[in-house]
């Protein structure tokens, strides 16, 4: 698929979009939004590849929500100058359910630009993984690159696997990376009893308020919150 120069395109992808490839021409603007909220006997698996070149700009939003095994790559490769991608990822598992993520990006093109962040929460006995990796070329100058990873066990059963890489090839650039997984830890939960908050729904909240951040300027911030509660809720 070809997004054609000067434009701006919205694409959203069915969960069998399987494999794609995407190239943006210079100056495009492409908003990409894929949701896999499906059964929980259903595996899934999409793979894209995204060229941008002079100029275009790219911000997409993945959501993994349902599945029993869900498989999600994607390589994005900056080739122009002064591209720029903002990458969200949000994941959300219970039971038995698997998650594997993959996002390789690479920079090659002078001032270029990275936002990778994925965020998530695992329940019961579920489990992810998600290796990042931002390489930045010699020919990539003045580039930025960030790549955050951050999960919320929600049960002593559940695991994450966080794979962050940098690799960078030149100078004059800026590149961080980072990965945490997190509990409710008792403070949190003394502070919400102090406030009459019983434990249970105090946990519920500081999930919801733990994945908002990544989706509260989308357009779909509604919709988005909703399903999570929805989730959240059934724990």
């Amino acid at each position: 698929m070809i997004i054609p120069r000067h434009s701006t395109k919205e694409l959203i992808l069915k969960h069998d979009a399987g494999v794609m490839e995407i190239r943006q021409e210079p100056f495009s603007k492409l908003r990409l939004m894929y949701f896999q909220n499906g059964s929980t006997s259903n595996e899934n698996s999409v793979e894209l590849r995204i060229i941008l070149d002079e100029g275009a700009d790219l911000n997409c939003f993945f959501g993994m929500l349902g599945g029993m095994a869900s498989r999600l790559v994607v390589e994005t490769r900056l080739e122009g100058i002064g591209s720029r991608v903002r990458q969200r990822t949000l994941y959300f598992g219970n039971g038995e359910q698997s998650f594997i993520m993959i996002s390789n990006t690479v920079l090659s093109g002078r001032e270029t630009s990275a936002e990778i962040e994925s965020k998530g929460i695992l329940a019961g006995s579920s489990q992810a993984r998600f290796d990042g990796n931002i390489h930045i070329q010699q020919t990539a100058k003045q580039s930025k690159g960030r790549l955050d990873e951050h999960t919320l066990l929600l049960s002593p059963h559940a695991k994450m696997n966080a794979i962050p890489g940098l690799k960078i090839d030149t100078n004059d650039v800026k590149a961080t990376h980072a990965a945490s997984m997190t509990r409710v830890d008792d403070e949190q939960l003394f502070y919400a009893e102090s406030r009459g908050i019983e434990e249970h729904e105090a946990v519920r909240l500081i999930a919801e308020g733990f994945l908002a951040g990544l989706y509260k300027d989308m357009p779909f911030m509604e919709n988005m919150h909703q399903l999570i509660q929805e989730k959240i809720w059934q724990l």
